[in-house]
């Protein structure tokens, strides 16, 4: 009778171990379950904009990878706007680290940079010089789960 105690006592705080650990898998990991969006706006009109590189590996459960073609961004229309204004970008989930470059010409260029902030929103400067630019906005949560958008601009 001792026996069957002490078993179903084990038993138990077994299945609370497993509880807990699945419990804190689901609602303590560093990513969201689905791949996040971004959105980027000037003057409150949203920006075109292809898909960037990305990877998006959950474990067990395969994942997916992009890589991008120069072609499929620099076809796109820019959208104008002036010297050093304002350019939003919104995720659909708190990123660890976002990267705004400049990648009209190789070498890139990082243009700004935000770490480990507990905000959706972020913004940018456009440059101050006149001509056309390709951004990449790259949010990343560790080094398998990053996204990324490309978009052109035209300063005038």
């Amino acid at each position: 009778m001792v026996k069957f105690f002490k078993n179903r006592f084990v038993f138990i705080i077994l299945v609370i171990i497993i509880l807990l650990f699945s419990f804190y898998k689901i609602f303590y990991r560093n990513y969201p379950i689905l791949k996040p969006t971004i959105t980027i706006k000037y003057n409150n009109e949203k920006i075109l904009s292809t898909p960037g590189e990305h990877s998006w590996f959950n474990l067990k459960e395969g994942g997916n990878s992009y890589l991008v073609s120069k072609s499929s961004y620099e076809s796109k229309e820019p959208i104008y706007v002036k010297k050093c204004d304002k350019i939003y970008i919104k995720f659909s989930s708190i990123p660890k680290e976002v990267t705004v470059k400049e990648i009209s010409n190789s070498p890139y260029i990082t243009y700004e940079h935000f770490e480990s902030n507990s905000k959706k929103e972020y913004f940018f400067f456009s440059p101050d010089q006149i001509g056309k630019y390709i951004f990449e906005v790259r949010g990343s949560w560790d080094d398998t789960h990053t996204i990324s958008e490309i978009f052109s601009v035209y300063v005038n």
